[in-house]
């Protein structure tokens, strides 16, 4: 990848999976383990940077799935039991300054389509003309709903360093 645009990419991977029963981010797709397709789908994408928010068993993930990309970094949320809200806190420390804007996926969104993330561009792309990314966080047109993949402003980074709720990104 050679030309980037000033969007950084976040993979919440922390998790437990608890409620899963069994360790889901290494549970194989295809014989891949699940957070690695979900990494493998982000790349072709002119992301700025690539960062993957690790917790439980961070270790474990960051020997079982090497990527092989200069914007990619793994990054410890020693505070993952708190909640996701730990885990974007921890993300937003390691965005770079130049961001525009943070897009927000999940480690069990293996099947994302390209076509999402190329619609979530040109909306970008539509934002950033139009100012829309003032408002807060906008989300892809497919649904227009507050859900994950979410996209935040980059000013929302200030915001998302020190922010301490846990129910999930409903309540930022």
């Amino acid at each position: 990848m050679n030309e980037t645009i000033p969007v950084a990419a976040v993979v919440l991977a922390a998790g437990k999976s608890a409620r899963m029963g069994d360790f889901k981010q290494l549970l194989p797709i295809r014989g891949t383990p699940m957070l690695a397709v979900t990494i493998r789908k982000l790349l072709p994408f002119p992301f700025e940077r690539i960062v993957c928010v690790t917790g439980h068993r961070h270790e474990a993930l960051q020997s079982a799935i090497q990527v092989d990309d200069r914007r990619f970094a793994w990054v410890h949320s020693p505070d993952y039991a708190d909640g996701m809200s730990a885990s974007l806190r921890t993300a937003a420390a390691c965005c770079p300054s130049s961001a525009q804007a943070v897009m927000i996926f999940l480690a069990d969104q293996p099947f994302i389509q390209a076509s999402t993330i190329s619609r979530f561009f040109d909306e970008f792309r539509q934002a950033c003309d139009a100012t829309a990314l003032q408002n807060g966080s906008f989300n892809l047109p497919a649904t227009g709903k507050k859900a994950i993949p979410s996209c935040f402003p980059g000013r929302c980074l200030a915001i998302l360093r020190s922010w301490r709720a846990t129910p999930g990104r409903k309540r930022l």
